[in-house]
Order: structure tokens, then sequence, then C-alpha cells
């Protein structure tokens, strides 16, 4: 079977380039190949999966041709930054030796923005030395960082100091008293108002709310349901502090008038703030 007879049995029947192995290194029919499935490209000889106008070819048909292409192809920095450059999904694709080059990759992040390690090498999102100069370029890297370097305390704050946010630090960290502490020390929260991010165990931590409450009156937003229930968690609060969580309590103990009439003796200031329903009621209790 000659050239010709191969080209119409791919452009005509669509067979697969595989069918003829000894055809592989003849342009003309890995060409035709690629043109009916992107896929072909791995069936073509290595010099022309190593071409950058078949393999070209080959992704017009299927982006993901590109895994095809060789190791030498998918290493060369211009060509696979052009790829990424049009489609960030690419970079998947890229040779050993870029795959896990913190120098390439840090370009990457600075032209193309951090959403390129999306599908960046494990290798990559797990290399400390490659976070945190990277956080100095896109705040937002650590959200790609490994479990492991989003529960490390110096890749954490390096992100911080740049701008990052709470939400990407590990559920280790965030359960860490010592380490949020240190965080509130360096006035390296970003979001002091805002405390959802929190971990479970210190929005049950009663302790650490008793301490950071007056400096941070919305933490109490986030205290588990059973503190926000518990009437002596509230009265351990000291006057000005106990009025300005006051209104984070659950409304059963709003509309207790033992409760109510502690937590006024404590600190004044929460009268103004008693539920209006309840008011009457308080009024008579302190009357007697």
């Amino acid at each position: 079977m000659d050239t010709k007879d191969v080209l119409k049995r791919i452009t005509t029947d669509k067979t697969s380039l595989d069918v003829f192995p000894e055809f592989n290194d003849n342009e003309k029919v890995v060409e035709a190949a690629v043109k009916n499935e992107g896929k072909e490209l791995q069936y073509a000889s290595e010099r022309l999966r190593g071409k950058k106008d078949v393999v070209l070819l080959a992704m017009n048909q299927d982006k993901h041709a590109l895994q095809h292409a060789t190791e030498e192809l998918r290493n060369n920095r211009d060509f696979m930054f052009q790829r990424i450059k049009k489609d960030k999904e690419l970079v998947k694709y890229l040779g050993e030796e870029l795959r896990v080059s913190q120098e390439y990759h840090l370009m990457l992040v600075e032209k193309l923005g951090e959403d390129v390690l999306e599908e960046a090498a494990t290798e990559i999102k797990d290399d400390k030395d490659f976070l945190i100069p990277a956080v100095k370029i896109d705040k937002n890297i650590i959200r790609h960082a490994s479990k492991r370097l989003r529960d490390d305390e110096e890749v954490v704050i390096a992100s911080l100091r740049w701008g990052g946010t709470e939400e990407a630090i590990g559920e280790k960290l965030k359960n860490d008293r010592n380490f949020i502490e240190t965080l509130m020390e360096k006035n390296l929260l970003t979001s002091q108002s805002e405390f959802g991010w929190l971990g479970k165990n210190l929005k049950e931590d009663k302790e650490f709310m008793w301490d950071h409450a007056e400096k941070y009156p919305k933490l109490i937003e986030v205290a588990s349901d059973k503190l926000k229930a518990t009437k002596s968690f509230f009265l351990k609060f000291p006057p000005p502090v106990l009025s300005k969580v006051f209104t984070h309590a659950v409304e059963e103990l709003k509309e207790d008038i033992n409760f109510l009439l502690e937590a006024v003796h404590i600190d004044p200031g929460v009268k103004d703030l008693v539920p209006k329903k309840m008011r009457k009621q308080l009024k008579k209790a302190k009357a007697k």
C-alpha cells in the first residue's frame, strides 16, 4: 500500500494512523491523521511529535494532543508559554524539566496570574521555596498550595504580609491558638471584623473568646452555638465588653430574665440592648 492509498483510508474512512505504523514518519499522512483526531499524534514518529507545526495542527483539533508532543518540545520555554498563555490548563503538559522549575512558574504567575497554577504539578504546589516568593507576586497564590504548606506558619505569614486572606489557611493552623494569637499580635489579620474562617476548635474555645473579644468583639459572632447559648460564657465578660458581645447571644438567653438581670448588673450598657418585649419584665424584676 502506497502513500496515496493510506491517505485515502485516513481522510475518507477515518482509519487510525495506528493501523499504518510504517507511515508514522510520513508528514502528509500524519497531518491527515491529526486533522481527523488530535490524539492521533501519539502514533506519529518522535521526529514529527517534536515538530511544532504538526503538534499545532493536532492541537487545532484537540488541545490535549499537546501531551503527545515530545519531551523536548514540551520543555521548550517559549513554545509552552505561548500555549499556556492561550489556555492555562495546558500547564499540566509541561515537560519534566519545566514542570518542576521554580523560576519558570514564577514567570508564569507574574505574566499570567495565580490561576495558572490550577493544573500545575503537585511538586510545585508543595515547594516552599517557590511559594514564599510567589506570594509576593500574587497574594492569592496560597490557595493553590498543598495542604502541607497551607499549614506551614512561614508560608501563611508570608502570604498574609502580602495581602493574602485567612480563608486559604490550613485547618491545622486555623485551630492553632498560639498561631492565631501571633497573627493578632503582628496585626496580620486581613479581615479583623470577620472570623468565619476560624477553626471549629477555636470557635468552641471560651478562654480564647474571653481573652480576645475586647479587641475583636465580632469573634463572638462565630462562637459555637453552644457557647452563644451559655449564660456563664457571657457573664464572664467585663464591662463594656459584655454590652459589645451581648447581641450575639441566642434569643432564648435574651428572654431569660435572670440572665438579663445579671448581665445588666455587670454591664449597665446591656440595658439598652434588651429586647423591647423584655424591658417591662426587667424593670419589674429590678424593682423587687
